[in-house]
C-alpha cells in the first residue's frame, strides 16, 4: 500500500492482465491461502476498492515506467556550461572546434554543446583541470601512472600526462608519508673464509609438513670455506634463543 495525497485513501498497486479484479475479490468463493491471508488482514480497514487506469492515475503508472522516466531525465550540473566557452578561447581546441565543423577531425565530435574525442570529455586550460586530478588523485592516493589512467578514462586535453605528474609531485600528503628513505648504498664484500668453521651462513627452509616429533622446519647451516652443511630440524615455535 502506499499513502496517497488525500487523507484515508489508499493505493493498492497490483500487477496482472486485468488489474480491475482486485475489486471484486471480496465476493469470490474460491481463494487461494495466500489471498485468504490477504482478505483477512484487509478486513481490518474500512475501505471501498475502485479501478483507476493508468491513464487516469498517472503517479501510480509512473512507479511501472521507471526505466522510461530515467532515460527522459536531464541532470543540469552548475558550472559545466562555461566549458563551451572557453573551449572557443582555448588555442589547441579552437582548432580542433573548426576541424569538428569543417569535417577534418573524425575522432571529436559535439554532443549537447560539449565536445568528445570518442568517449572523453574534452576539458580547455582551466583551472578545473586541476581540479579533475585532485578528485581522481584523492581517492586513495594512488600513484601518477594510476591517476593518469583514472584521468584519461573520461577526460582529454592534449598535456594531460605533464599536468598530473606535476600535481602528483606537489600533492603534499603523499609526499609526506612517502618519506625519504632508501636502501640504495654500495655493496660490501663477504671476508674470504682461510679454515673450516670460522665464517657459516645460516638460513631456514619453512611450510615442511610436520614431523611425528612436531619439527616443521630445517636449520641450515653452511661452513663457507669447505661448503660443507648440517640440517638440523627445528620447530616453527621455537624462538630465537633456542636456534642461538
Amino acid at each position: 500500500m502506499r499513502k496517497m495525497l488525500k487523507q484515508n485513501e489508499f493505493l493498492i498497486k497490483v500487477r496482472g492482465r486485468d488489474k480491475s479484479l482486485i475489486q471484486h475479490i471480496r465476493t469470490q468463493d474460491k481463494v487461494s491461502h495466500k489471498h485468504g491471508r490477504w482478505l483477512a488482514f484487509l478486513k481490518k480497514f474500512t475501505f471501498v476498492v475502485k479501478h483507476k487506469t493508468g491513464v487516469s492515475n498517472q503517479a501510480a503508472d509512473a512507479l511501472s515506467r521507471r526505466s522510461n522516466l530515467l532515460v527522459s531525465m536531464q541532470v543540469d550540473v552548475p558550472g559545466l556550461d562555461v566549458i563551451l566557452e572557453k573551449l572557443t578561447l582555448d588555442p589547441y581546441f579552437s582548432n580542433v572546434l573548426q576541424g569538428v565543423q569543417s569535417g577534418q577531425k573524425p575522432d571529436f565530435n559535439i554532443h549537447d554543446g560539449f565536445l568528445f574525442k570518442g568517449n572523453q570529455l574534452c576539458i580547455p586550460n582551466t583551472s578545473l583541470r586541476l581540479k579533475i586530478i585532485k578528485e581522481l588523485h584523492g581517492e586513495g592516493h594512488v600513484g601518477r601512472d594510476r591517476t593518469l589512467q583514472l584521468v584519461q578514462a573520461s577526460y582529454f586535453w592534449p598535456t594531460m600526462r605533464k599536468e598530473v605528474d606535476r600535481s602528483v609531485k606537489r600533492y603534499r600528503i603523499c609526499q609526506v608519508l612517502k618519506g625519504t628513505a632508501t636502501n640504495a648504498g654500495l655493496y660490501m664484500p663477504l671476508h674470504v673464509p682461510v679454515q673450516p668453521w670460522v665464517d657459516i651462513s645460516m638460513d631456514f627452509v619453512l611450510r615442511l609438513p610436520r614431523t611425528q616429533r612436531g619439527n616443521d622446519l630445517i636449520f641450515v647451516v653452511v661452513d663457507r670455506f669447505s661448503k660443507m652443511v648440517h640440517f638440523i630440524p627445528c620447530k616453527k615455535t621455537k624462538d630465537a634463543v633456542y636456534v642461538a
